[in-house]
């Protein structure tokens, strides 16, 4: 803070309003909440008066201040902004309005923003309970703000507005990004196809190749142990077709189950249900896993590399085959994902094709890495931020 600033206590710039709005039963109300960690009022329910038992409301008007008492612990500070201006709140949300000749709405916004503010006010919360802690307004009256003048109180919140909005842009920037890395790889899937099409290069069905399929048995999450054979779920399969095994639940078996249910490396284990197309080839030796319901375990011949049907079956082209265009999550079955018909190369041209969309897919990763590296980063920007500007240093 800086030593030019006066602390003041919040009960000399804020004053409490009063219950204003008299309930009527047949009367509709448009409710209005707090978020946690800062991040302000939202609109929420509307309900018919009859519906709850409040004999009045509070009415809240733009730039008043207002927070639940029983989550004052975590945050739930907010500033109503133009949406919820006319909203009402129970009498479980103290509604204050700034005596705005000595605070600026927006300056008291950014300062509640800040997690040492409401660690700093959670000290005074009433309650052993960590989350039935309820904040009295009078304890949150007795709080005191650096209160600078209220010419650099505008100047402070410009600048962090300035500041905030170049940090949006960049977030803005960074999905556009993401999302970008998300579609190049499934782009030169949908491109292959078509040059394959084009080059009258011949589709066959994957089942034409097929020797095995089966669908994963059905288990329960109360039969899961630390002990046993490790369960593949269609849960632990992400979009580019990795699975963490080091985090498989297990389950005990017999000799005779875990011998006939086992996958064997090369076996492609497709999600049937949701994430319908989703899949992964297993490619762990000595060791023993079991696909459980909502997969169905594939093995092939020879002739066809199960990493290229798992890259087939990822273009959207064959997605859109799966699911339906314009359809909603469904399920799918065996005789479904055989029919898919897909380019037929020789094995060194499939291995060649794995090869090169293996490594477009390695680059994606490590690109949305370091976004979620900048993200992190930029998430921590805007605290940096406002700890600055209630020091005085912006």
């Amino acid at each position: 803070m800086s030593l030019r600033w006066k602390r003041v206590r919040l009960q000399e710039v804020l004053r409490r309003r009063p219950s204003d709005v008299r309930v009527e039963p047949a009367k509709m109300y448009q409710f209005a909440g707090v978020y946690s960690f800062g991040r302000g009022v939202f609109r929420g329910q509307r309900r018919i008066g009859s519906e709850f038992a409040y004999g009045s409301l509070t009415a809240l008007h733009l730039g008043d201040f207002v927070y639940p008492k029983l989550m004052a612990w975590e945050g739930a500070f907010g500033v109503v902004q133009a949406e919820c201006d006319g909203c009402v709140v129970s009498p479980e949300f103290p509604v204050f309005e700034p005596h705005v000749d000595r605070l600026d709405p927006k300056f008291l916004r950014f300062y509640f923003q800040r997690p040492k503010v409401w660690e700093s006010i959670s000290g005074k919360s009433i309650g052993t309970n960590v989350r039935r802690r309820r904040l009295h307004p009078t304890e949150l009256l007795q709080h005191e703000l650096p209160l600078p003048p209220l010419p650099e109180q505008r100047q402070i919140v410009a600048r962090i507005e300035e500041l905030a909005a170049k940090i949006e842009e960049a977030r803005g920037l960074r999905r556009e990004n993401a999302q970008e890395a998300d579609i190049l790889v499934n782009s030169k899937l949908r491109a292959f196809f078509r040059d394959a099409e084009s080059n009258r290069i011949e589709f066959k069905s994957i089942g034409s190749f097929t020797t095995y399929d089966r669908y994963g048995p059905r288990f329960y999450n109360e039969a899961y142990s630390e002990e046993g054979i490790p369960i593949l779920r269609a849960t632990d399969i992400d979009d580019s077709g990795r699975v963490d095994y080091r985090f498989l639940p297990k389950m005990s078996v017999s000799s005779e189950e875990k011998d006939k249910l086992s996958l064997h490396v090369g076996d492609l284990v497709v999600v049937r249900s949701g994430s319908v197309g989703l899949s992964a080839v297993f490619n762990r030796t000595n060791f023993a896993c079991i696909p459980a319901a909502y997969l169905i375990q594939f093995r092939f011949e020879k002739s066809i590399d199960p990493y290229y049907v798992r890259y087939c079956l990822q273009c959207p082209l064959v997605q859109d085959e799966l699911r339906g265009r314009g359809t909603a999550l469904k399920n799918i079955n065996a005789n479904k994902i055989k029919s898919v018909r897909i380019p037929f190369f020789p094995i060194s041209e499939q291995r060649r094709i794995v090869s090169y969309l293996d490594s477009l897919q390695a680059k994606v990763d490590t690109l949305k890495r370091l976004q979620a590296e900048t993200a992190t980063e930029l998430d921590a920007l805007l605290p940096s931020v406002l700890d600055k500007a209630f020091k005085g240093e912006l």
